[in-house]
């Protein structure tokens, strides 16, 4: 990974011995109770990138670090194109090429999406690149395999993985390429409105299909496209997808920088939450658990603002919270993943393996704080054992909804274990 040389000239926090204290926040303010404004007034990041060690002592029972990868960052596929005011208006003429565009958008507009494909696809096929549309008519095209996809992807749940799935997003992100990629040289007014919107579906489309250098390029592009037209629409979109490809190359400082970009330029609490829970995620996968918790905890604050809930933050700024010996309050944060995750709103949703992971998590912090208190004698026997068999009622959870798993296994393990005589 990149390690830039920049430890001497900029300090940004010290760590102090319960959170990292990145800066001043007014007297008797905290990230949860404070404004989106003062967080942002006052919210910086560790310039800490080394990798530390994943796991540390934290107690007298074995404790491991448990296979969680980086998450995979989300971008929903915008399936509005075409649909807003202006984006899909007739055009002037009466040669034959224009009278195939508007017949098609007439069907389009009655929710005859594939005949207007045909349609579309008859006109390029029949005069290709002879018309003064033909630019036009890709984008158009584009639009209604797009209505296609939607339909296709309802039908399989969207599983991207499906080649059901997968060939119809081909044939958007092909025609996408044609009319904003390719044929960008060619001047049309209409394309001209709708560049970033279609610029940045299309790079979504590559990310999402793993298609990781043309996702990069297609920002790229769109980025230049709005500074050489002094327009701003989806810069932060087209900043997100950038850094994706830098966390994917784990050169975690320029990915850091720039989604601190997005934080300073925005006013949208949305595109500032999901830039912190990613930088969170590059603290955690760097196993810098002191930092992962603090900047999970921004990111949390800004939630709230935005008025939206993500589970997975609070599972991985639980587990950051057990490696760094806070037992009872990684259990909270735990029981809260596990909770949010319930609920309508909440998004992503965990997968099925992190919600494993979360409960023999959750197991554990109760066998730590049983070795905790037990070593301390902060607890009587009675509260003791109360504890311990928490733990085991939690490790038998585990072990029963998800068998033939590693979590499952793990469980089975530690249960049979405490059940030894001592």
């Amino acid at each position: 990974m990149k390690q830039p040389n920049f430890y001497t000239s900029v300090l940004l926090a010290w760590l102090s011995a319960t959170h990292t204290a990145y800066s001043e926040l007014p007297k008797g303010k905290t990230w949860e109770t404070s404004s989106f404004k003062e967080i942002l007034q006052h919210y910086e990041f560790v310039a800490d990138l080394r990798v530390r060690p994943a796991e540390r002592h934290i107690s007298k029972e074995l404790f491991w670090r448990y296979p969680i990868p980086l998450p995979t960052a989300e971008f929903e596929i915008d399936h509005s194109l075409g649909d807003e005011a202006g984006e899909m208006p007739a055009t002037e003429g009466a040669t034959l090429p224009i009278r195939h565009m508007n017949l098609g958008r007439i069907l389009y507009r009655e929710g005859k999406y594939d005949q207007a494909r045909r349609i579309w696809l008859t006109a390029r096929a029949r005069f290709g690149n002879i018309f003064e549309y033909h630019r036009r008519n890709d984008y158009l095209a584009a639009v209604a395999f797009l209505k296609l996809a939607q339909e296709k992807g309802k039908q399989f749940n969207y599983a991207y993985g499906d080649r059901n799935v997968r060939i119809p997003y081909s044939n958007v992100a092909t025609f996408l390429s044609w009319a904003f990629i390719k044929k960008a040289h060619i001047p049309d007014p209409l394309l001209e409105q709708v560049a970033p919107k279609g610029l940045y579906l299309l790079a979504v489309l590559y990310l999402t299909f793993q298609r990781f250098n043309a996702a990069q390029a297609t920002a790229a592009s769109g980025l230049d496209f709005l500074k050489a037209n002094g327009r701003n629409e989806y810069r932060t979109g087209f900043n997100e997808i950038i850094a994706e490809n830098w966390i994917r190359n784990r050169d975690y400082y320029t990915a850091i920088r720039t989604l601190d970009e997005n934080i300073r330029s925005t006013s949208e609490p949305k595109v500032a939450a999901r830039a912190f829970h990613r930088i969170a995620d590059i603290y955690f996968d760097l196993n810098q658990y002191d930092l992962a918790d603090e900047v999970y905890r921004m990111a949390q604050a800004v939630d709230r603002h935005a008025y939206q809930i993500h589970p997975l933050s609070y599972f991985l700024r639980g587990e950051s919270l057990f490696w760094r010996g806070l037992f009872k309050e990684a259990r909270e944060a735990l029981k809260y993943s596990l909770y949010a995750n319930e609920l309508p709103h909440a998004k992503p949703k965990l997968k099925t393996i992190f919600i494993a992971w979360a409960k023999l998590r959750l197991a554990d912090t109760y066998l730590a704080l049983y070795r905790e208190h037990k070593d301390k004698g902060t607890k009587s026997s009675k509260e003791l054992g109360k504890i311990l068999s928490k733990a085991k009622l939690e490790y038998y959870k585990v072990s029963h909804h998800f068998p033939l798993t590693e979590p499952g296994e793990i469980a089975q393990v530690r249960r049979d274990c405490l059940e030894l005589p001592v």
